[in-house]
């Protein structure tokens, strides 16, 4: 029982009636730490491929851009539909399953399941597969932003909401 208009802890009514929480300033923060991750990924090889080239062997970091936005591409043209049939909060977290899964295959893998070394001249494939796992993550949360923010807070924060978390 009890009053359906009263006021619970950790929520506030705004104008309308609508209830917002404060969780919804959390989920901004993965949406923007999920953003920053993926850009940090992809944009990170060009302005040391030299290094990049130097430490990993036959890997052209310019390839490795095309990669992650060629995957890009193509799950920005899944993201709808995986939207629409997941939800917003299981798109997220698929979305931020395969960042992880992506970071740690380009990162060298994980010790008894995965080889964790990637030493010059064998295991290219593993950053080149990494990028791409990223590259299809990123659509997931950067394209969901806007819907983050009409459906989670009041009119008067959404704007701001959205901006935070394209970064």
């Amino acid at each position: 029982g009890g009053d359906p208009n009263q006021q619970r802890e950790g929520e506030t009514i705004v104008k309308g009636g609508y209830r917002v929480y404060w969780r919804r300033w959390l989920m901004l923060l993965y949406m923007s730490v999920l953003n920053l991750l993926s850009d940090w990924t992809c944009y990170s090889v060009a302005p040391i491929s030299v290094m990049t080239s130097e430490a990993f062997g036959n890997i052209n970091p310019e390839s490795l851009v095309t990669i992650f936005l060629g995957a890009n591409a193509v799950a920005s043209v899944c993201e709808p539909v995986i939207l629409s049939r997941l939800g917003l909060r299981k798109t997220v977290v698929f979305g931020s399953l395969l960042l992880m899964v992506g970071s740690i295959v380009k990162s060298g893998g994980v010790p008894f399941i995965m080889e964790s070394n990637l030493e010059k001249g064998q295991g290219e494939w593993r950053v080149y597969l990494g990028f791409f796992l990223v590259g299809l993550s990123q659509p997931l949360y950067q394209c969901t932003p806007a819907l983050l923010s009409a459906s989670w807070f009041p009119e008067k924060e959404r704007t701001m909401a959205t901006g935070v978390a394209l970064n």
